[in-house]
């Protein structure tokens, strides 16, 4: 039996509830009947600043991107030293830890996530469904 499962989201679940209005914590609660924290590794606080740092985007994705950097240190526990292409080490940790559900919207990580049966939460007409088996 598991104790508890680790929810980890990519960048861009994190920014549903400016994109959509959805609180993400919230809607997690409601399709999760299991024990869980919300963790987030290094490398999605890698990608945020990037975001922060460009020029290219637009002044409001920055200002966004900003929020969700300041809330995320605050609010959840960081996976440190996991650095590298975000959807890489998410698989990667997916592979490794049976213990995992990951947050995402990207349709090509969700495919190779469901290949190896790995749990997902993403967006399907502006609510969050899951797609897996949890235990």
């Amino acid at each position: 039996m598991v104790s508890y499962y680790k929810v980890i989201p990519d960048t861009s679940f994190l920014f549903l509830p400016f994109e959509v209005g959805l609180d993400i914590e919230d809607e997690i609660s409601k399709v999760l009947s299991v024990k869980y924290e919300i963790v987030v590794p290094e490398c999605v606080l890698h990608e945020l600043k990037r975001i922060i740092n460009d020029p290219k985007e637009s002044r409001k994705k920055r200002r966004i991107a900003n929020l969700i950097y300041e809330y995320v240190n605050k609010k959840f526990k960081i996976l440190k030293n996991l650095k590298g292409n975000v959807d890489d080490v998410l698989m990667n940790i997916a592979l490794k830890d049976k213990n995992v559900i990951i947050c995402t919207n990207d349709k090509e990580l969700r495919k190779r996530l469901k290949k190896f049966g790995v749990p997902i939460i993403y967006l399907h007409d502006y609510k969050i469904e899951i797609d897996g088996y949890i235990k």
